[in-house]
């Protein structure tokens, strides 16, 4: 059984190749990589890649925020008189 949460073209070309489901459409093969692309973009599917490495949330867990102001922030901070900023009109 397809899910249609999560579905790829290469399942629909998978799907079409058992027998009994080329027996009930009267199909002989299945079908093309850009046959099944083109039937999910009909209808109304849209590609989207894989997010690697990035975090979507959890930057008000408490570990997180207890890092951010005992570690990060102080360590930050303490870096700061050696960096380079720029104002609006002048470098400083």
């Amino acid at each position: 059984m397809l899910s249609a949460l999560n579905i790829q073209a290469i399942d629909i070309i998978n799907h079409l190749e058992d027998p009994v489901v080329q027996k009930h459409y009267g199909l002989k093969k299945t079908v093309s990589l850009t046959t099944a692309q083109q039937w999910l973009k009909e209808l109304g599917y849209c590609w989207k890649g894989e997010k690697h490495g990035q975090y979507i949330d959890g930057h008000e867990c408490v570990d997180v925020v207890e890092y951010r102001q005992t570690t990060f922030l102080p360590a930050w901070s303490s870096l700061e008189p050696h960096l380079q900023t720029w104002t609006e009109n002048k470098y400083d």
